[in-house]
């Protein structure tokens, strides 16, 4: 089962327009996101952790060209030379393109040098409260969003109170995300501590 990131909206206006580069820390859910956008658009995903796809990627990047619709690289940090081979590719096709790795690899590697003007760069961080409320319970999440609204509203000025009512069970979940956290799979788990400890 597939539970939304609002990273999703502001990724879905650039989509064709440039290459999306999706950036974050490991375990934050870059893979499970473009795995989802390519389910709803098509196209040929490529997990370059994968030693044979990630040859093919660097020996053989024309190969790609005869894949029909988008193309989604995953870990592109893997690849030495992969800001060089994104670029060529994009250039010769400008289809819709993904690409995703962690920050480290990417200063590591430089792949955004050679996609300036080409690619518009999405963190995606482990969930914020909005989205862990959102995975936990959509009724409360709605309720919450609500509220934050008239707060917001509020201190612009536009409203000229704002009663927020005490919410034992949003209580609770906030103490459960300050305790442990927004990775997507802890959150998920029960086992929460295996989990974090794996990640850590």
């Amino acid at each position: 089962m597939y539970f939304p990131r609002l990273l999703e909206k502001e990724i879905s206006k650039w989509i064709g327009k440039k290459i999306i580069f999706i950036k974050g820390p490991r375990q934050s859910g870059k893979t499970t996101l473009m795995k989802k956008i390519q389910k709803e658009r098509g196209g040929t995903y490529v997990d370059l952790t994968n030693p044979l796809m990630a040859e093919r990627f660097s020996k053989n990047p024309e190969s790609f060209l005869e894949e029909k619709g988008p193309l989604y690289f995953d870990e592109v940090g893997m690849v030495e030379n992969a800001g060089r081979i994104i670029k060529y590719l994009y250039d010769e096709t400008h289809r819709p393109m993904f690409i995703s790795g962690s920050g480290a690899f990417d200063e590591k590697i430089g792949v955004s040098k050679y996609l300036v003007g080409r690619a518009l760069t999405f963190t995606l961080f482990p969930l914020s409260f909005d989205e862990f409320l959102l995975w936990k319970d959509e009724g409360v999440y709605k309720w919450y969003a609500k509220v934050k609204a008239e707060v917001w509203e509020f201190l612009e000025g536009k409203r000229e109170e704002v009663k927020i009512p005490s919410i034992p069970i949003l209580e609770e979940y906030f103490e459960e995300f300050l305790k442990w956290g927004g990775y997507p799979e802890v959150v998920l788990e029960k086992d929460k501590m295996q989990i974090l400890s794996s990640i850590i």
